[in-house]
């Protein structure tokens, strides 16, 4: 026995210093972007917050055009009185720190909710295998100095609290959609499980947050930024509004989207535009139906759910934690526009994957999620070479104008389902004791 505790802690070491390494490279690279003034994305959040501090609108017309709520240029207003180099210096341990903790405890709130024994070794090797498919996202996401990390962790977070503070899971949420809206999907989502205080919560604190700003900019002021916040996402969504200066969101069509609307409107183009979102309809649809027959198949309940506090036990946790992995992908592979660097947030998806390879290990369900989990690996990663040599990259363009990222990653999916609710099945339907 001491020898196999031994052995599984050598591991566990060997583990957390790779992902030490990875972590500690990662910093370095993007911190010597950042030292010469490479700092991508984060122009848009530095200039909004140097804009506010100078009593200017941030929403204007720019190369970097910042697109979100006032909330967060806000908050790096601190940053904008330095250099730009030495504020995304700055910036950056935040986002790390956002991903490992987003590692950490969404390996150990998937493992709870499947009911697999947690040990240092198993929460290590879920993180592992997690950071193996996600690491080209991560460094993707690092690099640009994006907010996805940022909301990756409010959105764990609010899983993390679900059972245990509803109130404060609504108010990560809350939190998370200024930052970026997003999060907007999950609110009918509680709505429909009957997560009443947490439904509350998020509506009521993302008022709150997005009141917040006014201490600083004045009411009058953040009134206007959010209506124009507001009003690049409608635009979006394809409702237009009389505002003269809104958030610059393009439309569907926009050549860095990856989602297979997106895909399919470029392909068929604006004649036929009718015909494609015929296609995503359908697309929506049979993902839906398919999910309503392993649930039936598995012997699932799909509408008629207890109220919260029984959701506390099995199988009503380790369902929730399928479809919130599920929702988050589905609202990535079917948004109006999806930079691959969204995928970030498919952290949450790679997380239960993970754990049920873990669980399922030696089982019947092992296949479909191992399936499930290589062609959520070939959806991040394809096509595969240089992307210097002319012949890749053309490949790579023209996977991405058909959005074929997304189709395999809603591929990855179907898997993914299949095996989960397989496992859960087998779950001893008893009450589960939260930490």
């Amino acid at each position: 026995m001491d020898s196999k505790l031994k052995s599984s802690n050598k591991w566990a070491v060997i583990m957390i210093a790779v992902m030490g390494i990875i972590f500690i490279w990662l910093a370095a690279y993007v911190s010597r972007k950042a030292a010469r003034e490479q700092v991508s994305d984060f122009q848009a959040y530095y200039m909004a917050a140097k804009a506010l501090c100078e009593h200017a609108d941030p929403y204007v017309f720019s190369e970097k055009p910042y697109i979100y709520p006032p909330l967060f240029a806000t908050l790096c207003m601190p940053l904008a009185t330095l250099p730009i180099g030495t504020a995304a210096v700055l910036y950056l341990p935040f986002l790390i720190a956002a991903v490992l903790f987003s590692l950490l405890l969404g390996a150990r709130e998937f493992m709870e909710r499947f009911n697999v024994q947690r040990s240092d070794i198993l929460v290590c090797s879920v993180m592992f295998l997690t950071l193996l498919v996600m690491e080209d996202r991560i460094k993707s996401d690092l690099q640009m100095f994006q907010v996805n990390s940022l909301l990756l962790f409010l959105m764990t977070l609010s899983l993390r609290w679900l059972d245990r503070r509803p109130f404060m899971a609504g108010a990560a949420l809350g939190l998370a959609l200024n930052i970026k809206m997003f999060p907007v999907i999950v609110f009918p989502y509680l709505l429909f499980r009957r997560r009443w205080t947490t439904a509350a919560a998020m509506a009521g604190s993302a008022a709150a947050f997005g009141l917040l700003p006014a201490l600083v900019i004045g009411w009058k002021t953040n009134l206007q930024y959010l209506a124009q916040s507001s009003g690049g996402f409608l635009y979006l969504l394809g409702i237009h509004t009389d505002l003269q200066q809104k958030a610059q969101i393009k439309d569907v069509t926009a050549s860095y989207s990856v989602s297979i609307p997106s895909g399919m409107a470029r392909v068929l183009g604006a004649d036929h535009s009718l015909m494609a979102w015929l296609i995503v309809a359908a697309a929506f649809s049979g993902l839906i139906l398919f999910g309503a027959l392993v649930y039936r198949h598995a012997g699932l309940p799909r509408l008629r759910w207890p109220d919260c506090q029984r959701q506390k036990n099995q199988p009503w946790r380790a369902i929730v934690a399928l479809e919130w992995a599920a929702l988050i992908t589905v609202a990535l592979v079917f948004s109006p526009q999806t930079n691959s660097r969204h995928f970030l947030m498919l952290t949450t998806l790679a997380t239960l994957a993970a754990t049920l390879l873990i669980k399922t290990y030696r089982t019947p369900a092992w296949r479909p999620i191992l399936t499930g989990t290589l062609l959520l690996l070939a959806g991040l990663t394809l096509p595969p070479g240089s992307h210097r040599q002319d012949t890749m990259h053309t490949l790579e363009k023209g996977w991405q104008f058909i959005g074929g990222p997304s189709w395999m990653i809603l591929l990855s999916l179907i898997p993914l389902l299949w095996g989960g609710t397989i496992l859960i099945k087998e779950l001893p339907a008893s009450p589960r004791t939260l930490p």
